[in-house]
């Protein structure tokens, strides 16, 4: 099947500088007037956030919920709901999950049942490509694709690194391939808005989230959203660049389940994770939650010093439905309490044998000092 003109040339010219050429070899111009009457207003996907036709970083650290909020929103856009309050249009999704394919087939799973949506409603609404690859190699096949299957509204890549055509993503110049790259994918059939699920840099804060490839990836995106884990709560916004009007943060609790039914050769369900859409209000309340579980968890700590993660869970009561201990629960307290970004002076830290222990500051918090 022939590609149209010009999605071959967007192949083609992906990695190449415009030359903004005419056929005769002369720069292109057209008239102030002919040129504003190509203006038209853009359409978004989720009201605010994600413009069809704009290519979206989505970065984060490990384990701030990308995969999880990608997954909400894509099922969200697939049958038309919205998200706590904000406008999502209905349109069909690609998934190109590079990373960890059977992670995202159970949180797939997981939204499915939380959200109560049948994943037959999902049939001819969310097409999904299982594993990785380069992305320069396979950009004629997903045209092809998109052809025949879409046109597509949103499509998402999980994550950028499992889809990077180069050998360093900290050089400047294959990060910016790899960004004309992606930008190939805003003009498949549909135009959907593109969000790629970017690592940030080492070691970044909360005020320093930008995927890697520095500037000259930054410089190919047109927007780049974020996300931060703080307790069981995630803040949706966007940090260094947007193209368009700023918008408010977004919020959503990551809530671990598991999938009854579905279990191991041990007869254990499978666990999973799946983002819940939060409106502000919900999520003051879970921060005010997240410092009352901090407090009790230093206190349980200061009563129990030898203790176990799992013997912390405990004296906590933080129980699953099985009556196990959340030792996940008391992992993730014990990483924002050792935060210097988040909690300074920090109030637990490492021992020797990787083992935690309050701090003076956080013997002090506990009253034990």
């Amino acid at each position: 099947m022939a590609l149209p003109d010009p999605l071959m040339r967007l192949v083609n010219e992906a990695r190449e500088l415009g030359g903004g050429k005419d056929k005769s070899g002369d720069l292109a111009t057209v008239t102030a007037p002919d040129f504003v009457k190509g203006l038209v207003a853009p359409r978004s996907v989720v009201r605010g956030i994600l413009r069809s036709g704009y290519l979206h970083s989505l970065s984060a650290p490990p384990n701030h919920g990308k995969t999880s909020i990608g997954l909400t929103i894509g099922a969200h856009v697939a049958i038309g709901r919205d998200l706590a309050g904000v406008k999502v249009a209905q349109e069909k999704v690609l998934y190109l999950a590079g990373e960890n394919p059977d992670d995202v087939r159970a949180r797939l799973v997981a939204t499915c049942r939380h959200f109560s949506i049948d994943p037959e409603q999902l049939r001819d609404r969310f097409e999904i490509h299982a594993g990785a690859f380069p992305l320069r190699d396979r950009l004629p096949d997903i045209i092809n694709m998109s052809a025949k299957k879409g046109p597509f509204g949103l499509a998402v890549t999980d994550t950028s690194a499992a889809f990077y055509s180069g050998e360093d993503e900290n050089s400047n110049v294959e990060a910016r391939a790899h960004g004309q790259d992606l930008r190939v994918l805003t003009q498949i059939n549909g135009q959907p808005a593109v969000v790629t699920m970017s690592h940030t840099i080492k070691n970044a804060g909360r005020d320093d989230l930008v995927p890697r490839g520095g500037s000259a990836f930054l410089a190919e995106i047109d927007t780049n959203l974020c996300c931060w884990l703080e307790g069981e709560t995630v803040t949706l916004h966007w940090q260094r660049k947007i193209r368009g009007p700023a918008f408010q943060p977004m919020c959503f609790q990551l809530r671990s389940v598991v999938l009854e039914g579905i279990v191991d050769q041990w007869g254990d369900p499978l666990p999973s994770v799946v983002a819940v859409p939060i409106t502000e209000k919900e999520a003051e309340a879970h921060k005010r939650k997240q410092w009352e579980n901090e407090n009790l968890l230093v206190y349980v700590m200061a009563e129990s010093p030898k203790g176990s993660v799992r013997d912390w869970a405990r004296s906590c009561s933080w129980l699953d439905e099985r009556g196990e201990p959340q030792g996940w629960r008391v992992s993730r307290l014990l990483k924002s309490l050792a935060d210097k970004a988040l909690t300074n002076p920090p109030l637990v830290r490492k021992t020797r044998g990787d083992r935690w222990a309050l701090t003076e500051a956080g013997k002090t918090e506990a009253g034990r000092k």
